[in-house]
């Protein structure tokens, strides 16, 4: 995955890259030269880590209207001899979504450059498109047509399927050999899906036996059986799989792991989430246990977001479920450590998770967090805070929710969140 150059959090760039509320505050408050060179900055080099979840558009684009900002930087961008020759599509799609932002606000100076730039196809953030579909005929059949394109490449790839008997699909999911994780992933899962069509009571000694020492493939599609369907067996092969000296295997049980559910495999959970030196399984476990466990596993939650963040900062993989858990679970204990990590993430969505985990755990957040969340780039976390932020007093707050309920930019379920608020005093 794309891993941008984040500026610290403290800073006006790293708050814009971020789309933290503050960073559009600050940015009002700085010098304007300053200013207009981060939000430059933000939009001729996307800072999200993944553009097909993280909203930056809407955000930025308020911020060229706040700003009154000029358009020569994203021309000389999108227009320079170096996109003739960069196929790399995000080099361009921030850009091209922040000025379909602006000619909806109004700016001609954006409709046009769009229109001298403009290409319809395989493009990297569509909602420019969208917008102008809803009144230009030619553009919907165009946008309508790519999908259709899409779905037919997927219909002409050819796939061989396996014979219809409980060994023969665990013969089958072995056969590729060596295969790249996701590929490998995806074939055990089809291989699972087989063996729910074809396993019959019998077949128990020889799933067992295969999910605990079979070959990579095989024995994950017997795991992946078995654990679907909650044999007593499970936690034991689970547990197996998770310390094998195969990264495939052990990864692929972690995995497995984190998506089981019932009472069975919840109790091992605890008992392996609460071990003293941690490790990949008690982390699984902690994660199994903030989707589906108790409040009061709410300390085993809040000890492995803490070792997750110990080892690897604010930005690791599997944060969110963890950060969602304590929230669930009203784990007040998690407070201070979620409150570093909607400071310091770089990924709008899990600083939009912290954000509603405060809002179940945090007292002060109607009255700190939840008035910068207003200026969000995440459409979710400016309803949240619509929702929460105490209006009484604090002129500031009011002014910028009569700001939203008037802005014809924003989406539905703000304006509803704001409107509500306005109109219930």
């Amino acid at each position: 995955m794309f891993e941008p150059a984040i500026a610290p959090s403290a800073s006006l760039l790293g708050l814009l890259q971020r789309g933290r509320g503050d960073g559009t505050l600050h940015a009002l408050a700085a010098e304007r030269a300053d200013a207009l060179a981060a939000l430059e900055e933000c939009v001729t080099s996307d800072p999200r880590r993944d553009w097909q979840v993280e909203n930056r558009s809407l955000y930025y684009a308020r911020l060229y209207m706040e700003l009154e900002a000029p358009l020569q930087g994203l021309e000389e961008h999108l227009l320079q001899v170096e996109d003739m020759l960069d196929e790399d599509e995000c080099r361009t799609g921030l850009a091209l979504a922040v000025l379909g932002r602006l000619a909806g606000y109004g700016r001609r100076d954006a409709l046009l450059l769009l229109r001298r730039y403009a290409a319809v196809r395989e493009a990297y953030e569509p909602r420019p498109w969208h917008l102008w579909a809803q009144t230009h005929p030619r553009v919907a059949a165009a946008t309508e047509q790519a999908p259709f394109d899409l779905w037919q490449r997927q219909l002409d790839r050819a796939a061989a399927a396996p014979a219809w008997s409980t060994p023969a699909v665990l013969a089958w999911a072995d056969e590729p050999g060596p295969a790249p994780q996701d590929v490998f992933e995806r074939r055990v899962a089809a291989a699972a899906r087989c063996l729910a069509a074809v396993v019959v009571p019998t077949d128990r000694p020889l799933l067992l036996e295969t999910a605990a020492s079979a070959q990579d493939g095989a024995r994950c599609a017997a795991l992946r059986h078995l654990t679907d369907h909650d044999d007593e067996q499970a936690p034991d092969l689970v547990e197996l799989a998770a310390v094998d000296a195969s990264h495939r295997i052990s990864a692929f049980a972690l995995g497995t792991l984190a998506r089981m559910r019932g009472a069975r495999i919840t109790e091992r959970a605890r008992s392996w989430a609460a071990d003293p030196e941690g490790g990949p399984l008690a982390d699984a476990a902690a994660r199994l246990l903030a989707a589906a466990g108790q409040p009061a596993d709410g300390p085993l939650v809040v000890a492995a977001l803490r070792r997750g963040i110990f080892a690897d900062g604010v930005d690791a993989e599997g944060l969110t479920v963890l950060v969602e858990g304590v929230g669930r679970m009203a784990a007040v204990a998690g407070v201070t450590v979620l409150r570093h990590i909607y400071a310091e993430t770089s990924s709008s969505q899990l600083r939009g998770c912290a954000a509603r985990s405060l809002a179940a755990t945090d007292s002060c957040f109607p009255t700190g967090a939840a008035v910068e969340c207003l200026w969000d780039c995440e459409e979710s976390t400016r309803e949240l805070a619509a929702r929460h932020v105490l209006t009484k007093g604090d002129g500031k707050v009011l002014d910028r929710l009569r700001r939203l309920a008037a802005d014809p930019g924003e989406e539905a379920e703000v304006h509803a969140a704001v409107r509500g608020r306005l109109s219930s005093g």
